[in-house]
Parts: structure tokens; C-alpha cells; sequence
């Protein structure tokens, strides 16, 4: 029976690598505490199994991690959702070890308004890499999808103010002697060696986005049996090809002055061969897609700078036999000619549940899931997901989750 419209843990356990913040792979399983419709509270244990054969004298604290998730809506237009995510349970270094986030979301008429603090929240900027914001509090308002007449053209956008503790490398945002010069906002790995510092400054930014999805082709699926189009997937399956193109501009201000304005326009190429019925090379996904920014001023952080100004995204997952499938995403620097990141994909998808596990080369993260298709699963969760860190893309900052 389907009480509320929360999606449910879908995964039995999962098997991860993060070698940033839990020292490599590890295991966690996440247990529902307190779940009703109005509220709901889980945990997810983890062991830190690289960290504890690394350092020895298992059990140990440090060899333990901890997420807890909280999620809290009074009424069908207000949510509160607070995480926080031990990769310690050593709490004698806490500052280090505790990732946490809270946000408050309020449905007015058609827009949602959002009070959101986070707390060393970790950011993938693309070539500038994992990137860890110190504190950030502020509010954030976000359009619905509107689409534009007769063009079938989406418009969306957003706006924010935020104040934001977080890495710099401008020499006259922090006191220039080393001793003086706060730290607490960079990894510890990289404190010794770092020039840069930390800076609190008040962050206004709007943006918008108009993109349009050009159909070329379109198959027909086979019909919902579990002979035939629900062989291996909980939804038939639609052969298609079509191109995405989309244009996003930002302008972001700072309360020391700075400016950064981009104007990025992407073009993209996506495609759907076979049915995913037969047992042999019958599925075929594909994509190819092509991203340049204008860009106008430079942020005086780095965790929403933009660096890739001129870059490809290509990707293809493919059936092997049967059930399996692999797949891989590359993200390239055109101007630098250097790799961004390389997600490498294999899956085995049957009609009722998948077994997936991914590595990301640029992010040094990898997952192994399970993961059923029960009644409140929503569907592919998506051909290159599953990393536990979120994307900065043209410096706008993902929404807390």
C-alpha cells in the first residue's frame, strides 16, 4: 500500500569508494527509524573497511561513518530537510568529519522559496576539481518550467542571495601572513602546502535557462509483457533520436566588488537504438554534446568559478548480454585538451531490480548498488549517477537535496 508520495530506499546495501573524505571503499546500509506521511527520519551506517585495514585495531571509532536524514513536511507546499554526514565517528576532529546541510522550502503561488544553510558542503567544479564551500546561508527562489507558447521552448530561472565562507585564491581578501591567514575552509590534506585562504563575502546571483528538446525520430515500443518490452526494464522501452540544445546565463555579484558573468550554449546529440528485449546487443544509448561559455569576470572563489569554458560531453551505454550492460561518460576540455572526468558504468537490469556499479576516474568515487523497482520507484535513477558529491555547472550551485 503507497502512503505518501516519498520516494522509498530502493537499495538492499550498497558498497562505495570515496577517496576524499572515507580514505576508499566502504559499506553502508540505510535503515528508515520513524517514517510516516508527515514525517520521516533515517540512518545509514557505515564501515570505513579501507580505513580500518589501513590503520589497523579494528574496531575503532575512526573506522565508522554515519548519515542521518531527516525529512519534515507540515503541509502538501512545505518541506524541511536537514542531513548530516559523519565520515568520523571520531568526534575528537568533528570540524573535519561533519558535512550537514538544512533547508526549508515554502511552495508561493508557483515558485518555491528556500532558507538553506549548509555546512562544508563538497562540490565538483569540473577541471578545478572537489571543491568544499565552509558555510553558506541564504535564500534561494526557483521558477517552475514555463514553456513558451507555441515554441515548446522551456524557461526557467532562478535567483539567490547567499552569504559564503569558502576558499579563495586572492591574496586581498585574506591577511597575507601565513599565520594569520584562516585555513578552517581547505581540506586538511592540502592546509600545509595551500597559498590561498578562506573569505566570507555576501554572493547575489540570478539565472536563466531556455533549452528546447528538436525530436527527429521516434520508434515504438513493444508491448508492457514480461516476454517482450518488460524483459529487463520496469517500462518499455522507446527507441528515439533527437537533439537537445539549451543556453544558460548567469550573473553573479560579490560583496567585494567582483563580477562574473557567463553566457554558456550547449548543443546535444542523444539517441535510443533497440528495444532492450533480445539477449544480444539490443539497447544501444548514446549521446554527444557540445558546451562553449562567454564569459565576463572572474569569481573570487573557487568552487563556482568557471573553468571549463569550452567542452565536449560524450557517452554510450551498451548491452552486452542479457540483463548486462556498460556504459562510459567522458567530459573534455577542448581548451586546455585535458580530461575532466571519465564515469565508467556496468549494470544488470532485470524488470523487478538492478545491480549497478560506477567509478568515476575524475572524482575518485565509485558505487556498487542494489537497488529494487518497488512501488514507489520513480525509474532509471539516471546512466551516469550515483557519485555522492554535487556538479557546479556555469558557477550556479545545485539545490540542496
Amino acid at each position: 500500500m503507497l502512503l505518501d508520495n516519498r520516494r522509498r530506499n530502493s537499495g538492499l546495501f550498497n558498497f562505495g569508494f570515496d577517496d576524499k573524505d572515507r580514505d576508499g571503499f566502504f559499506i553502508e546500509r540505510r535503515f528508515d527509524v520513524y517514517s510516516t506521511p508527515l514525517v520521516s527520519f533515517s540512518l545509514t551506517p557505515q564501515i570505513l573497511v579501507q580505513r580500518a585495514i589501513d590503520q589497523g585495531s579494528f574496531p575503532d571509532p575512526d573506522h565508522f561513518g554515519l548519515v542521518a536524514d531527516l525529512d519534515f513536511r507540515p503541509s502538501p507546499n512545505t518541506t524541511v530537510q536537514a542531513v548530516a554526514n559523519f565520515s568520523s565517528l571520531d568526534f575528537s576532529e568533528i570540524e573535519d568529519r561533519l558535512r550537514a546541510s538544512v533547508r526549508a522550502q515554502q511552495r508561493v503561488f508557483n515558485h518555491t522559496v528556500a532558507l538553506e544553510y549548509s555546512y562544508r558542503d563538497r562540490l565538483f567544479n569540473g577541471s578545478l576539481g572537489f571543491q568544499d564551500v565552509q558555510s553558506s546561508l541564504g535564500l534561494v527562489i526557483n521558477s517552475p518550467r514555463y514553456v513558451l507558447g507555441d515554441s515548446l521552448i522551456n524557461l526557467t530561472y532562478q535567483g539567490s542571495i547567499q552569504y559564503v565562507n569558502a576558499q579563495t585564491d586572492q591574496a586581498d581578501l585574506y591577511p597575507s601572513l601565513r599565520q594569520d591567514r584562516d585555513l578552517s575552509c581547505i581540506d586538511p590534506d592540502d592546509r600545509a602546502t595551500t597559498g590561498n585562504g578562506c573569505a566570507d563575502l555576501t554572493r547575489y546571483q540570478v539565472a536563466a535557462t531556455l533549452s528546447r528538446f528538436f525530436p527527429i525520430w521516434y520508434g515504438t515500443p513493444l508491448p508492457p509483457t514480461p516476454t517482450e518490452g518488460l524483459r529487463y526494464t520496469p517500462t518499455p522501452v522507446v527507441p528515439y533520436l533527437g537533439v537537445f540544445t539549451q543556453v544558460q546565463g548567469v550573473y553573479s555579484g560579490y560583496s567585494n566588488g567582483d563580477t562574473q558573468a557567463s553566457l554558456r550554449g550547449s548543443v546535444t546529440l542523444l539517441g535510443q537504438i533497440g528495444r532492450f528485449s533480445r539477449p544480444f546487443l539490443d539497447s544501444t544509448e548514446f549521446s554527444f554534446g557540445y558546451f562553449n561559455t562567454l564569459l565576463e569576470g572572474k569569481s573570487p572563489f573557487l568552487f563556482d568559478r568557471v573553468g571549463d569554458s569550452q567542452f565536449v560531453i560524450a557517452s554510450l551505454t551498451q548491452q552486452i548480454y542479457g540483463p548486462l550492460r556498460a556504459g562510459v561518460q567522458v567530459a573534455y576540455n577542448l581548451d586546455t585538451q585535458d580530461e575532466i572526468d571519465t564515469v565508467y558504468r556496468l549494470e544488470y537490469r532485470r524488470r523487478t531490480y538492478s545491480i549497478i556499479a560506477t567509478y568515476s576516474s575524475g572524482r575518485r568515487e565509485a558505487t556498487l548498488s542494489f537497488q529494487l523497482n518497488d512501488f514507489n520507484w520513480t525509474g532509471d535513477p539516471g546512466p551516469f549517477s550515483g557519485s555522492g558529491s554535487n556538479t557546479v555547472e556555469s558557477s550556479v550551485i545545485p539545490s540542496i537535496n
